[in-house]
C-alpha cells in the first residue's frame, strides 16, 4: 500500500503538486494551503476519500476519510494508517 499507484491513478492537486502514493500524500497535507485543502474536501465531496478508495483500494481509510473536512484529522488519518502499514511489515 506504500508503493506507488500506476500513474493514471495519480492525484493531481488544485495546486499542481501530482501525489503517487500514501506517504505523498502524507507530505502532501503537510504542505498544502487550507484553500487548497478545502476545495478537495467540502461538504460536496472529498477527493481524497475517493482517491484512497478508487487508488490505493483501501475501504476502510477512505471511509474514515469521509467523516472528517479537517486538514490535520485528514492527516493523522493518513499518517496512522503508514505507521499501521510499516509496522505490519516489521512482523
Amino acid at each position: 500500500m506504500l508503493s506507488y499507484v500506476n500513474p493514471e491513478n495519480y492525484f493531481r492537486v488544485a495546486n499542481g503538486t501530482i501525489i503517487k502514493g500514501l506517504m505523498e500524500l502524507d507530505n502532501s497535507l503537510e504542505n498544502v494551503g487550507e484553500e487548497t485543502f478545502k476545495y478537495h474536501v467540502n461538504d460536496y465531496r472529498n477527493d481524497f476519500s475517493t482517491w484512497i478508495r478508487d487508488a490505493i483500494k483501501d475501504e476502510k481509510l477512505a471511509n474514515e476519510l469521509l467523516l472528517t473536512k479537517d486538514k490535520c484529522r485528514t492527516q493523522v488519518l493518513v499518517l496512522r494508517k503508514i505507521v499501521q502499514i510499516l509496522g505490519d511489515k516489521d512482523e
